[in-house]
């Protein structure tokens, strides 16, 4: 079966990572809108009200602090979907400032979970980030050819893993963070 035919049919496995400006509630779920580009931002996409086919995808959070360690498992796909569902739960990836998670809100948002010693690191921190805190972790397929299932996986890039390990050591966490499953 082709690629195309397998996307159409959703029955391509994609899971992604993302950190998130907030914690997600609930922090383990489902979320199911539709999601369209915004009238007001033609670079930004949105959830939607009317009868679109909704966008599904589901998410489970490592929580601690003021971020989350977000694990997305698209069951649809649409451009920058993971960027508007974490938008619409009000948890913007860090480091997207198109969909909302400017320096100042991150900040306003890890300063009061911090005690004011550790302040200037997160102010370092957060003016590193220099894109959105999102990385497809895996993709899995039936080969175009055989037929075989092929699967591929990729840890976070150095950058992602550096934020990660710094929000941890901010929040006073080490590695432990709560983590919640997908089902």
């Amino acid at each position: 079966m082709k690629l195309s035919e397998q996307f159409k049919l959703r029955t391509i496995k994609r899971v992604y990572v993302s950190l998130t400006a907030g914690l997600p509630t609930p922090v383990a779920g489902r979320v199911e809108v539709p999601v369209g580009r915004d009238p007001n931002n033609r670079l930004r996409m949105t959830a939607v009200a009317g009868p679109l086919n909704p966008r599904k995808s589901r998410h489970a959070a490592s929580t601690r602090g003021g971020c989350a360690l977000v694990e997305w498992k698209l069951e649809t796909g649409r451009t920058h979907q993971i960027r508007a569902h974490a938008k619409y739960l009000g948890v913007p990836l860090l480091g997207d400032e198109v969909y909302g998670a400017t320096r100042s809100m991150v900040l306003s948002l890890l300063r009061p979970r911090t005690p004011s010693g550790l302040h200037s690191k997160i102010v370092q921190m957060v003016s590193r980030i220099d894109r959105p805190c999102l990385h497809a972790l895996t993709l899995g397929f039936k080969h175009p050819h055989t037929g075989q299932e092929v699967h591929f996986s990729c840890e976070p890039p150095a950058d992602f893993d550096e934020i990660l390990n710094q929000l941890r050591k901010i929040s006073n966490e080490g590695a432990f963070f709560t983590k919640h499953s997908i089902s």
